[in-house]
């Protein structure tokens, strides 16, 4: 069993629209949904090979959507192990059903068995099989190990050898969080990217709420 640790977050955030799933259905142009690598014209003659670039876009576009979370114990950034032994930050698949707001909140439970009193988006991050919507998150509760996380860590930034144990892609958004300004009261401040993604998918979500 994990150890407990202690939560000391006190940073309450109102909690932010965010209602736009972030998987989505694949919309490919018509030459691209050849399957043997050839695009067809209208009339259903092949044209040739699909070009490197549609071939990189068509794998580009099929990246797993994840749900990213940063919480901060005492100062210090809450990672988890997996049963392979790699450590990363807490998250996970986000599911057809939900936004990524809700994955956020769903994987931290599961993973930290936190409770997300609010979450925060920051950015979104790509990495080699990932897309990541990354959140800041003030939580509540005992965190402990659970679903498939085996252990939790504490990192520090000059942590190298909890460092070397990360994911390429956690030590890159954990970089980029550090970069973050933050307000008075230790909250990040969001990047006028953010800003606007929140002010998108506000809107998208007034725009599906029944009249």
């Amino acid at each position: 069993m994990g150890s407990t640790l202690p939560v000391t977050t006190d940073a309450i955030l109102g909690n932010l629209p965010e209602g736009r799933h972030a998987a989505q259905s694949l919309h490919l142009p018509a030459k691209m949904r050849y399957r043997s690598g050839l695009s067809r014209r209208p009339g259903g003659r092949a044209a040739g090979p699909v070009a490197r670039s549609d071939r990189q876009e068509m794998k580009t576009d099929v990246k797993r959507q994840r749900a990213t979370i940063i919480v901060e114990l005492d100062g210090r950034i809450l990672l988890v192990e997996n049963r392979g032994g790699l450590v990363l930050l807490p998250g996970g698949g986000v599911h057809s059903d939900e936004s990524r707001l809700q994955a956020a909140a769903r994987e931290l439970s599961e993973e930290t068995r936190l409770v997300a009193q609010s979450l925060l988006f920051l950015f979104d991050h790509e990495s080699p099989t990932n897309r990541h919507a990354v959140f800041w998150a003030a939580a509540s509760g005992a965190a402990l190990a659970g679903d498939d996380a085996t252990a939790l860590h504490l990192f520090t930034a000059g942590d190298a050898a909890l460092g070397e144990r990360m994911s390429a892609a956690s030590r890159q958004i954990i970089e980029r969080f550090l970069d973050l300004p933050r307000d008075a009261a230790g909250v990040p401040r969001l990047p006028a990217s953010a800003l606007e993604r929140v002010a998108m998918d506000a809107r998208t979500s007034r725009a599906r709420s029944p009249t």
